[in-house]
Order: C-alpha cells, then structure tokens, then sequence
C-alpha cells in the first residue's frame, strides 16, 4: 500500500492531456488498420481501430488473431 501511495504522490502532476477541437460542427472520425498475417513465422494478423469524437479519442480496440 506504501508504493500504491508513494506513486500516486510522484506522479500526480503527469497525466495524458487531451484537448477536443472547438469545432461548431459534430466531428466523428474513425481510423483502422489491419496487417494480415505479416509474419511469415507465426502467420499473426492484427487489426485496429481508433474512435475520435471532436478530436479527443473516446474508444480503441486492437485484435491478434493466430492459428
């Protein structure tokens, strides 16, 4: 419990800033990426997404698929 307390003191002025774009108008992006089987050892493919909502990012999701 003393680390759990001695980090979370350390590290309370880090954190991730995220900051939506002032935009007037609903933005709603989404990007994806996949990579089918690109190693040709284990025949992994991975596939991905990201959802960003006025440019701040509000859900991901990343998938390896093997044999």
């Amino acid at each position: 419990m003393l680390r759990v307390i001695k980090f979370v003191f350390n590290t309370s002025l880090k954190a991730l800033k995220l900051k939506p774009i002032k935009n007037p108008q609903c933005e709603l992006k989404v990007i994806s990426d996949s990579e089918f089987a690109g190693d040709r050892d284990t025949r992994i493919s991975v596939y991905g997404y990201v959802t960003y909502y006025y440019g701040a990012p509000i859900s991901w999701c990343s998938i390896i698929i093997s044999d």
